[in-house]
C-alpha cells in the first residue's frame, strides 16, 4: 500500500514539475520576443537617426536613458526566473533521492 502511495506522489510531483517547466518556457519565449523586437527597433532607429550631424551624441544620450528605464524590468524578469528555477529545483530534489527498499545490512 505504501509503494502505491509513493508512486502516486511521484506522479503528482512530476506533473507539478512539468507545469513549472511549461511556465518557464512560455516566459522565456515572451522574453525572447521582447528582446528581438527591441533589437529591431534599435537597429531601425540607429539607421534613421544617425544620418544627420550631431545625431550620434543625441542618440547615445537617448539610448542611455532608455537603458535606465528598461533596467528595472530586466532585473524583475531575472528575479522571476531565479524564483522559478528555485521552485523547479525544490520539486526535483525529492525525485533525486533513491527510494528506501529495505535493509542495507549484508548478512
Amino acid at each position: 500500500m505504501s509503494n502505491m502511495l509513493d508512486a502516486e506522489l511521484q506522479v503528482v510531483e512530476i506533473q507539478d514539475l512539468r507545469n513549472h517547466l511549461v511556465i518557464a518556457l512560455k516566459d522565456l519565449k515572451t522574453l525572447q520576443m521582447a528582446i528581438s523586437s527591441m533589437m529591431i527597433d534599435v537597429s531601425c532607429l540607429r539607421r534613421t537617426v544617425l544620418t544627420t550631424p550631431g545625431a550620434k551624441s543625441r542618440y547615445k544620450r537617448n539610448l542611455a536613458g532608455s537603458l535606465k528605464k528598461a533596467r528595472p524590468l530586466i532585473d524583475e524578469a531575472m528575479q522571476s526566473y531565479d524564483v522559478l528555477i528555485q521552485n523547479v529545483d525544490e520539486q526535483i530534489q525529492p525525485l533525486k533521492e533513491p527510494p528506501v527498499t529495505g535493509s542495507s545490512i549484508v548478512q
